[in-house]
């Protein structure tokens, strides 16, 4: 406990130092003025309590929803400020137990909706009107929900913060949508259960802010309330720090307790070498299990998640990628256990890089390790936003267990821009094994929306030793920010990772190096044109030093032009420069690495996409260049079309090529994927995956049926195989199938 107690005080004095080093009285006093301010609040709209049934039905004919308050959309893009092409009704009620939102679309030509999608979550130029609450009113988190003309739900949670604003839809929660269409448009009613909705409840009136916005696909309109102009770039319409108040009266949250326990069955292979290394055998694995995993809300801004025995088999894969960087690669996370307020959790530094990645529970150096079980809480006290988690997994280093905490905490200091907080993690397991984070971190808002943010971590293991003020186990990021997306803009950051820095549940692109970023730009948005939406402008330049050599690894420079048209379709060109030092040979295959030395090159990249709101889509990539000490061309190509509601697909194909100076030689990879998504209704889908890569010379596929009766009741079934496309590239000979699974799992939730 004392050591614990130690290293927390380390963390603080060196952000101490590092304060009275580089800030100065008058910059003192900025932050002091700047920091606590007041921000001018609209007045609420209050909210019709109702008291009469209502059929949820997707039919808004209903009386009381003529006396109900209405909010008027404006349009956001393109042409801000323009009046909007079609007309739109939205009002909103509540009752005891649940929220209603209704939407009347209309359109001038009904034969012009667009709606090609099904599935849960699912994407596309689809026509949809959506909504978001942030219930604990703090302008920075937010509860999201959409359908479309077919009536699939689709949820997310909404962030904002400095870097803008960010869309998680692998989140989830419990509702219900009715859709219904006439020859005037389509109409869609939802049904909220208020214990879904996490909201601060004082003496039993609610004051949540409101964001709404109306995506109409044929003409690529966005229609927003309230008004907003784009100056968040293309997500800012989804901006909940523009939310207006909202007031519900004579409403509690209700706790109640959601049990949901799942049964597993399974088979699969695996081809491993023999213990005399002469010969692959299969290894056949029967799998049956059961598990449970429970939500319950403490008050109305905390909730808790518990799991048992933990299985993610549903879950859907990961393309493959191929790296020719010398960072590592970031694979977001799609385990619903982890997505509820994941910001809670959020320790970033720069990039991705993150003092938690939840992906490093039940991973393993890219195997699947077990999780026996643990709890997460999160939400709100006061004005702190915690998040604490607890995990029991297996250790695969000695075939026992671990566990792993966290405790993440943050407070607003005046408004929703500017806060103070501060990080714990551990992993502690069998025979001494120990590794510990402590952190704080710190943002605040500077004159003309500038923001200044500092992070600051160190860690501690069980088998390294470092002195009280040692920065070898450091590792600080300071950035200044102007993140707006209208006119001029810029960043300047500045980071270091010391050589002894061990994370073991963080994300780190690269390690042991000090690093500069700037970024300048200035974007202009074209009112007068008739076809350009925006134009931007931008020069990023970086160099990463050593820590321990202080000598230079990497320099860029790059100049990049963007220009976006009204119906979505877009250019975006660059020029870069690069010098590279390196102190190990960068490996790219197993036949191929670039040995240790001085490199620079440069190059021209070229990206093209269609426009959005049609049925097929498209986008393409060329990057030609120098690359070390060869030559590179990279291309790439996506390729999707709606064809039905019954039918999507889309294709995705990534070349590389090498080419050295010796001429002898090469580097070539080819990087396939299909999908295919088969929509029978809301409720059921299939979707299948299907990838190629020459370079593992690997097939992968991977099948998934899901059967969603409600939100909490499913059915998966799900197939998976790594077939091996050249089988006598190693000895001994490889067998064709390298591994297959097929499972199944059922769950099903009581709300108790």
């Amino acid at each position: 406990m004392f050591q614990n107690l130690l290293l927390f005080v380390q963390v603080y004095y060196c952000s101490i130092k590092i304060n009275t080093q580089y800030m100065n009285k008058f910059f003192y006093s900025i932050y002091l003025l700047f920091s606590i301010g007041l921000i001018a609040q609209n007045k609420p709209i209050e909210i019709t309590k109702i008291t009469e049934p209502i059929v949820f039905d997707g039919v808004i004919n209903e009386l009381f929803w003529l006396n109900t308050s209405s909010f008027t959309l404006t349009r956001q893009s393109p042409d801000y400020g323009s009046k909007p092409s079609e007309e739109t009704e939205l009002m909103m009620v509540y009752d005891e137990q649940y929220l209603y939102f209704a939407a009347k679309l209309f359109y001038n030509n009904v034969a012009q909706v667009q709606d090609f999608a099904k599935q849960r979550d699912a994407g596309g130029p689809n026509d949809y009107i959506a909504f978001a609450l942030d219930g604990y009113n703090d302008k920075t988190n937010g509860q999201a929900f959409a359908t479309t003309p077919s009536g699939l739900r689709w949820d997310a949670a909404l962030t904002f913060d400095s870097k803008g604003v960010s869309i998680n839809d692998n989140w989830n929660t419990y509702w219900e949508v009715k859709t219904s269409r006439d020859d005037k448009g389509w109409y869609a009613e939802f049904k909220i259960p208020l214990s879904s909705l996490r909201f601060k409840s004082d003496n039993e009136d609610v004051q949540l802010n409101l964001i709404i916005w109306r995506k109409i696909a044929y003409n690529n309109q966005l229609l927003v309330f309230p008004d907003a102009k784009p100056d968040f770039g293309v997500l800012s319409f989804a901006n909940i720090a523009n939310g207006f108040p909202i007031i519900f009266k004579g409403i509690k949250s209700t706790n109640p307790v959601y049990i949901t326990p799942y049964a597993l069955g399974g088979l699969s292979g695996n081809q491993i070498l023999n213990e005399n290394n002469t010969h692959y055998r299969n290894i056949f694995n029967s799998n049956f299990q059961a598990g449970a995993d429970f939500k319950y809300s403490l008050s109305s801004e905390l909730t808790i998640d518990a799991t048992i025995n933990t299985d993610f088999a549903q879950i859907e894969a990961d393309n493959f990628q191929v790296n020719l960087s010398r960072s590592s690669i970031f694979f977001p996370e799609k385990r619903e256990f982890f997505l509820e307020r994941t910001n809670n959790f959020n320790f970033t530094f720069d990039n991705n890089n993150n003092a938690f990645y939840s992906r490093k529970i039940g991973l393993e150096d890219g195997k699947l390790s077990k999780i026996y079980g643990g709890a997460r809480i999160v939400g709100r006290i006061k004005k702190w936003d915690i998040g604490l988690l607890n995990m029991q997994t297996e250790d695969l280093r000695n075939e026992s267990s671990k566990n792993i905490g966290l405790f993440r905490f943050k407070r607003q200091i005046g408004n929703e821009n500017n806060y103070l907080g501060g990080i714990f993690t551990s992993e502690i397991g069998k025979n001494n094994y120990k590794y510990f984070t402590y952190g704080i971190d710190n943002q605040f808002l500077l004159p003309f929306k500038s923001y200044l943010k500092w992070a600051l971590a160190k860690t501690t293991e069980s088998s390294i030793s470092n002195s009280f003020l040692s920065t070898k186990n450091l590792r600080l990021n300071a950035k200044l920010e102007m993140p707006s997306q209208v006119g001029f803009y810029y960043l300047l950051n500045y980071s270091i990772i010391g050589n002894a820095y061990n994370n073991t549940l963080g994300f780190e692109e690269r390690e042991n190096i000090s690093s500069y970023t700037s970024k300048i730009g200035y974007t202009l948005f074209t009112k007068k044109s008739k076809s350009i939406f925006k134009q931007n402008f931008q020069v990023i330049t970086y160099k990463i030093d050593g820590y321990e050599t202080h000598s230079k690894e990497s320099l860029g420079l790059d100049f990049q032009y963007n220009i976006e048209k009204k119906n979505g379709a877009g250019i975006n060109a660059k020029t870069y420069f690069r010098e590279e030092i390196l102190q190990n040979p960068l490996v790219l295959s197993e036949s191929i690495s670039i040995p240790v030395g001085y490199y620079d090159f440069k190059g021209f990249n070229l990206f093209i996409n269609s426009p959005t709101g049609k049925s097929i889509y498209g986008n393409a990539l060329l990057d030609i260049g120098s690359f070390y000490n060869g030559n590179k061309i990279s291309t790439s190509f996506f390729g999707r079309f709606d064809s039905s509601k019954l039918l999507q697909f889309q294709i995705d194909y990534k070349y590389d090529k090498i080419k050295f100076s010796n001429e002898i030689v090469q580097f070539e990879n080819h990087l396939v994927s299909f999908s295919l998504i088969l929509n029978f209704s809301t409720k059921l889908s299939v979707s299948t995956l299907t990838q190629y890569d020459n370079l593992n010379k690997r097939i992968g596929s991977n099948f998934r049926l899901r059967f969603n009766t409600k939100e909490g009741n499913d059915l998966f079934l799900v197939i998976t195989n790594i077939n091996n496309t050249d089988r006598y590239r190693k000895i001994p000979t490889l067998s064709s199938l390298q591994s297959w699974l097929v499972v199944m799992k059922y769950k099903y939730t009581f709300n108790l």
